[in-house]
């Protein structure tokens, strides 16, 4: 190859080494930048902004609900408690962000949420809602604990008063139907005029709605798991960030009902907000999960921190999958202890008590004390941890920060504790006793995995590209510079050569007769053709063709004339 080629090959290849260093350490993660953050911001008016405002898939809300099946020997005795659980009672929850108010002045959005249950038929198989089960009067158990926490020495009032209100009830279990529980409630009739039960009575018209309960009419509520939030457009306030500004705020919480923090914990760092609200998080995660998410759940008047645990899978795309608990460390989080009631309880892993949060006891763990103290499932009989049933999962994309594939599970439970002072609880045992646990399984659409899918085939076309670019051009300057050796050696063997044979020449001088400057020509002209390797040979070829037809011709002509 000529000198000339040989440095056109490595120009081009220098070009193109360069150019595709460039494409992806720098121009194409600004492009994917740019692009993602035009498109995942919460700006009016673009898709992103109208999915999360109204998503336009449901929610699966699964419900498993725990049936007491000895309940007369756990009052009567002390027994130990033995449930069975039954579910799932699926629900499709249809989510939207209602009452809409943006503020540019700090690029964020204030809104309500709003959710709509309807009852699945289909996946909830054969169960209707209309089966009967067997639980602990929810109302009573927890005013009984809520007194002994708070006002203990009124404790005989309030043991009158829920006489006067439940028609002096015989037993702290009652029979109902699964639909009564969930969504219709259980009652609560208040038509009394005794002061013992005008007194919880008038409590329950002051904070009807901060204690989750419907109310039916003047004089009547209900309590329900679910009933009092289905289709409620009057819920709790969010402010969070639109992103527009810096896309990695997109979905991080300001504030709640127009406070920057809160005041249930009596802590600056458990008061604070921390995380998003909800399933919105920034784009560009660490593809190796060294992230620390945080998500706030209103629900549990806290922020819960998300771990990566590994990448996965999920349809044909690459996930990042995290995952979350309720557990309070004090010894590797100090501050952890504002989220206690008592000292000792923070000693108790895997449990999360809420009655800071929503006045009542209730205790919040992942269902079926999955990753919990031993302690608590000692306590009850006919249950079984499944880490892959039981365990919260989340799985991310990584370059949008999107939701593909979650369940998020948690079970609710109430202590059962002897009270001497109650007839109804004179001979309970010590226990913590399931009541339910729910699933919320939220699982992208087709055609939004398919958007994905096409913006991840879009990055690796551009690093296939780029890097098709800086490999071959690496390739061709490396080409180039070793054809560029390999001339430079022929070269010197071809001036070597020509020095010794003219040191020869002047040493033994002409001979008579005969011409030595042919040798040495043709020796010029075989070196020379191994530089010029392929043009060389071909123009020896055709003079060789040349001088052997004349040959040839000569011959015959030679033959003949002798015969002649």
């Amino acid at each position: 190859m000529r000198l000339a080629s040989i440095q056109k090959v490595g120009a081009a290849g220098s070009c193109f080494f360069l150019l595709g260093l460039i494409m992806q350490t720098q121009i194409s993660p600004a492009l994917l930048q740019y692009a993602t953050k035009k498109s995942v911001c919460l700006k009016e008016g673009n898709m992103f902004r109208s999915i999360w405002s109204k998503l336009p898939f449901a929610i699966e809300f699964r419900v498993y609900m725990f049936n007491v099946t000895n309940h007369e020997d756990v009052e009567a005795t002390g027994a130990k408690p033995i449930v069975r659980e039954i579910g799932p009672y699926v629900y499709d929850m249809w989510h939207e962000k209602i009452k809409q108010r943006d503020r540019d002045e700090d690029d964020t959005v204030a809104f309500v949420v709003k959710d709509t249950f309807y009852y699945n038929k289909t996946k909830s198989k054969k169960l209707t809602g209309d089966e009967e089960i067997i639980v602990p009067h929810y109302f009573m158990l927890g005013m009984i604990h809520t007194i002994l926490r708070v006002h203990p020495t009124t404790l005989p009032l309030i043991v009158k008063g829920l006489n006067s209100i439940f028609r002096k009830p015989s037993s702290m279990f009652i029979k109902a139907k699964v639909r009564e529980i969930l969504i219709d409630g259980l009652p609560i009739d208040c038509n009394v005029t005794d002061s013992a039960g005008l007194a919880i009575c008038n409590e329950l018209h002051a904070k009807w709605e901060e204690y989750h309960l419907k109310k039916l009419d003047t004089k009547t509520f209900a309590l329900s798991v679910i009933g009092w939030m289905n289709a409620s457009e009057d819920g709790d306030e969010y402010r969070v960030k639109r992103g527009i500004a810096d896309v990695m705020e997109v979905g991080k919480i300001v504030a709640l009902n127009d406070q920057e923090k809160l005041s249930v914990w009596d802590d600056e760092v458990c008061d604070s907000f921390h995380g998003t609200a909800g399933i919105l998080y920034q784009p560009f995660f660490d593809k190796t999960g060294k992230d620390v998410l945080a998500i706030f759940a209103s629900e549990l008047c806290r922020s819960l921190v998300v771990y990566y645990e590994s990448i996965g899978q999920f349809k044909g795309m690459r996930t990042l999958r995290y995952t979350a608990d309720f557990g309070v460390d004090v010894d590797s989080h100090p501050h952890h202890r504002c989220y206690c009631h008592k000292s000792a309880s923070c000693q108790m892993k895997g449990i999360f008590d809420l009655y800071k949060c929503v006045g009542t006891p209730i205790i919040v763990s992942h269902p079926h004390f999955f990753d919990a103290d031993p302690y608590f499932i000692t306590t009850v009989e006919g249950l079984s941890t499944n880490k892959k049933k039981h365990k919260i999962i989340a799985d991310f994309h990584p370059s949008t920060g999107a939701l593909i594939n979650a369940n998020f599970r948690a079970q609710v439970n109430m202590f059962l504790t002897k009270v001497e002072k109650f007839k109804l609880m004179r001979n309970f045992p010590e226990a913590l006793l399931p009541l339910f646990w729910v699933d919320n399984v939220v699982i992208l659409p087709k055609w939004i995995l398919r958007i994905l899918k096409m913006s991840d085939k879009i990055i690796t076309s551009m690093e296939l590209v780029n890097f098709t670019m800086i490999f071959g051009g690496l390739a061709m300057l490396l080409f180039a510079v070793f054809q560029y050796q390999q001339s430079i050696h022929v070269t010197s063997l071809v001036l070597e050569q020509k020095s010794t044979q003219t040191d020869a020449a002047g040493s033994s001088g002409p001979v008579a007769g005969h011409d030595d400057r042919a040798p040495q020509q043709n020796l010029v002209t075989m070196l020379t053709r191994n530089v010029d390797r392929q043009a060389e040979l071909a123009e020896g070829r055709a003079k060789t063709a040349v001088y052997h037809q004349n040959s040839i011709s000569v011959q015959p002509r030679a033959y003949s004339s002798y015969l002649e």
